[in-house]
Order: C-alpha cells, then sequence, then structure tokens
C-alpha cells in the first residue's frame, strides 16, 4: 500500500500541493483513491475478511492522474465541478493561489474539492459554494461575500469540512438535511450572523475552530455556532467569543439562549444581551417582522425552557423550546 501511495504522489503531484501541508488530509487523499479504486474480492461490496478488496494500482494511479487540476482563475472551477458532476474522477485539486466566483452545486457522492491559497469570492450570489454529494470533502478554501451562506451542505450525509475560511457572508456554513456532517478546523468570521449553523435534520460535529474570532483571537464578528430545532450536534476544542463572556448585573432566571428569526434584528438582539445575558443568535429573514429589544426581554420573561428559538413574523411570534443534543 506505501509503494501504491508513493506511485499516486509521482502520478499527481498536485496531491501534495493542494494539501496545503496537511499531513491528514493527503492521506484522506489517498485513501479515497485506493478504495474508490480497489478491486472487489470475496463477498460483494466492502466486508470484514477482504476489507474494501484488492489494490489496483493501475486503475488508482490512472484516477489520479485524470484528477481535475485547477491552475487558473474564473471559469476554470465550474468546468472542472461540471466534469466531476457528470462522471469524471471525483477529485478536484486546487493548485497554487488562484481565486474563482461561486461555482454550480457539487452534486457527486463522494467529491472532493482540495484548495489551500484558493478564494470564492461570491459577491452578489446566495452561496459560495453547494455540497448535495454524499461523503464530500472540502478543503483549504477561503469562502467570501455569499449573501446567505459562504458554504451550504444540502442533503449532504458524512461530508466532511476541513480547514476552510468563512469570512464576510450571511453565515458562515449551514448545514440542512445533512446528517453526520464532520467540521473541523475552520474559521468564520464577519459574518452576519451565526459563524456555523446546523439547521433542522443535520447532525454532526464542530471542532478545533475558531468561530467570530480573527487569526490572532480578538473578537471579528458574527454569532458563533447555532443550533436550531431539530438539528444535533457535539461541540469541542472550540475557541469562545470573549466579547461575549460578560456577565450582567441581573442574568435571566430561565432562559440561557435564544435563536431570534426576524427582520434585522441584531440591534435589538444586542441590547438584549447586555441586560439579561441571554445569549442571541439572529437569523436574519427579510419575510419576518421585527421586535423590539423590551418586547424581546418581555417574550424572555414569559417563555418556558432554558433553549429556545423565536420566531417574529406580522401578526405577532411564535416561541419553540429546544434542546440541543
Amino acid at each position: 500500500v506505501a509503494a501504491a501511495a508513493a506511485l499516486l504522489l509521482s502520478a499527481q503531484p498536485a496531491l501534495l500541493a493542494a494539501d496545503g501541508g496537511d499531513a491528514a488530509l493527503e492521506r484522506r487523499l489517498l485513501r479515497d483513491l485506493l478504495l474508490d479504486s480497489a478491486r472487489d474480492i470475496g463477498d460483494l461490496g466492502p466486508d470484514d475478511a477482504s476489507g474494501a478488496g484488492a489494490v489496483d494500482v493501475f486503475e488508482a494511479v490512472a484516477r489520479a492522474a485524470g484528477a481535475q487540476v485547477v491552475d487558473a482563475a474564473g471559469p476554470a472551477l465550474t468546468a472542472a465541478i461540471n466534469r466531476v458532476n457528470r462522471g469524471g474522477t471525483p477529485l478536484i485539486l486546487l493548485s497554487g493561489e488562484g481565486a474563482a466566483e461561486a461555482p454550480p452545486p457539487l452534486t457527486r457522492d463522494g467529491a472532493v474539492i482540495s484548495g489551500a491559497g484558493w478564494t470564492i469570492d461570491a459577491s452578489g450570489e446566495p452561496y459560495g459554494l453547494i455540497v448535495e454529494g454524499d461523503g464530500a470533502l472540502v478543503q483549504g478554501l477561503r469562502i467570501v461575500n455569499a449573501d446567505r451562506a459562504g458554504l451550504m451542505l444540502l442533503g449532504a450525509d458524512d461530508a466532511e469540512v476541513r480547514g476552510v475560511e468563512l469570512i464576510g457572508n450571511g453565515t458562515g456554513l449551514i448545514a440542512e438535511d445533512s446528517e453526520r456532517a464532520r467540521i473541523d478546523g475552520i474559521r468564520a468570521a464577519g459574518n452576519a450572523a451565526a459563524g456555523v449553523m446546523f439547521a433542522a435534520g443535520s447532525s454532526g460535529s464542530l471542532s478545533n475552530s475558531l468561530i467570530g474570532l480573527d487569526a490572532e483571537g480578538g473578537p471579528a464578528g458574527n454569532g458563533g455556532a447555532l443550533l436550531t430545532a431539530g438539528a444535533a450536534a457535539r461541540y469541542h476544542q472550540l475557541v469562545r467569543r470573549s466579547d461575549r463572556l460578560r456577565a450582567p448585573e441581573e442574568p435571566h432566571p430561565g432562559v440561557m439562549m435564544a435563536v431570534l428569526v426576524s427582520a434585522d434584528g441584531a440591534t435589538a438582539a444586542g441590547e438584549v444581551e447586555k441586560q439579561t445575558g441571554v445569549r442571541m443568535w439572529v437569523w436574519d429573514s427579510p419575510q419576518a417582522g421585527t421586535a423590539s429589544a423590551e418586547e424581546i426581554i418581555a417574550i424572555l420573561d414569559q417563555a418556558e425552557g432554558q433553549r429556545i428559538l423565536i420566531a417574529v413574523d406580522e401578526s405577532g411570534h411564535r416561541v419553540i423550546p429546544f434542546t440541543p443534543l
């Protein structure tokens, strides 16, 4: 297997360049190539006796050599994703440093985009990158200026996101209807709403990440990691926002955290935090109504549960208790 891995690196030097010095990612890229190209033996499919099958060096090398290597700006990333979605080798290696506009959704199961040093500028677009394929891996990209979310996992079970920077988007990353997402080593800063959001129907883990902090650990805007009703996640080794650690003079006796779905509720939510100590995350929705800080505090005083979601519309509001797992 070690010899086969050396042949893969020889056949496709971009495997080393695209990982940005991440040895774990390099191993993942090599492993995927070897597993996906293995020749099935014994019982049909992976099994305890033969694992994924026998190593097929010729097929693995052919797949490595056939990877989509992008080393130019502009539409090249779009073309590479289109080829992968149509059945090409599901490996896109972004070589060197470059920039691209928001590409089409990545729909292929098991697809990989690896590109330390590359930036997707999604100015004027709702999303920077949408991933719909199960088992996909996105690594090393910097995604900026998307109106709604820099990175959207949409129905992408077992997706993995590593070392991605999400800067100046509506929300950094949204996982929706995506189970067992693994998000590791990301930085989300300067986004208008949350840094990371697990929406309904999603589950996963978030680790080793800077949320709402700059590279030096100072405050850099956006909320933290947000769970909506029906989502579940595990968090570990995260860096908390230092500007959210100040305790109010009179902490709220009931609610600890609230998600506010409203139109432009950031100012009111900030005032509520100062007065009550309730951690407020804001999900901006142009279709929603607005509420003042005093109205939100009155809602909190009547709410049941330590964690709630407050949805404001033109006719009033709804309060939904939820408990993250």
